[in-house]
């Protein structure tokens, strides 16, 4: 409709039919003075402002990728740290599957020959020197061999923080462990923390054991205390 009052604007001849909105005016004139004072007339109230463009769309664009970015850096960045968490939480419970079977080997050095759960027939050779109590404490409580003396008022050396725990000084796991490297197979030490009492043949051990995963920075360590009934020992090397 604005189109066609434009071009009729600029015709400029009499008997020209202008279509309006929503009326039509016929102007059939003779005098060029009042065609010509008509059409300036009409083609002045017809003029069309020019549109203006804000550029709304831009900011609007920009701020939209910016938040996409975010969004995305942030999946990124909550991926990476599950992934992480995830690794970082099989490579724990592969030490604690060490650590366990460790354990299983170190009850098993105490009685390798059961009569029956926690009743031995005699106390092994690897651990006389406990039962026969050849290593004590004096000002220290130094470990030989796996074997630590235990003490009410001395605490044994593999509490320290600078303990060797893969030195001559524990016991190390003797079976096959996947996915772990043979130098860092679980440790054990073997502690009597209570002799077998005067007519008596139960001993109460404790047994501490290190293990690591794949990652030699994962690190489990367990402990356990566990009676034993020689039974069938001599009472002399209790």
């Amino acid at each position: 409709m604005l189109l066609r009052r434009r071009l009729l604007c600029g015709i400029g001849y009499p008997n020209s039919e202008i279509l309006m909105n929503k009326q039509t005016f016929i102007y059939r004139v003779t005098s060029d003075n009042i065609i010509k004072n008509n059409f300036r007339s009409h083609c002045h109230t017809m003029s069309v402002p020019p549109i203006q463009q804000r550029g709304f769309i831009l900011p609007i664009s920009l701020i939209m990728l910016l938040l996409m970015a975010m969004i995305s850096i942030s999946g990124s960045q909550t991926t990476t740290l599950e992934e992480r968490m995830a690794s970082n939480l099989y490579d724990r419970n592969i030490a604690f599957q060490a650590a366990e079977s460790a354990l299983r080997e170190a009850v098993t050095t105490l009685c390798p020959l059961p009569l029956a759960p926690d009743h031995c027939v005699a106390v092994p050779v690897a651990i006389l020197n406990l039962t026969n109590k050849t290593i004590t404490c004096s000002t220290t409580c130094i470990c030989l061999l796996g074997l630590c003396p235990y003490s009410t008022t001395v605490k044994p050396e593999f509490y320290s923080s600078t303990f060797n725990w893969l030195s001559d000084k524990t016991f190390t796991y003797g079976g096959a462990l996947s996915n772990i490297p043979t130098a860092q197979k679980p440790r054990y030490v073997i502690e009597m923390i209570a002799p077998a009492l005067s007519g008596s043949t139960i001993v109460t051990f404790r047994i501490t054991v290190i293990a690591w995963g794949v990652n030699p920075n994962t690190v489990v360590k367990l402990q356990t205390v566990h009676k034993i009934d020689y039974s069938g020992s001599d009472s002399v090397v209790l």
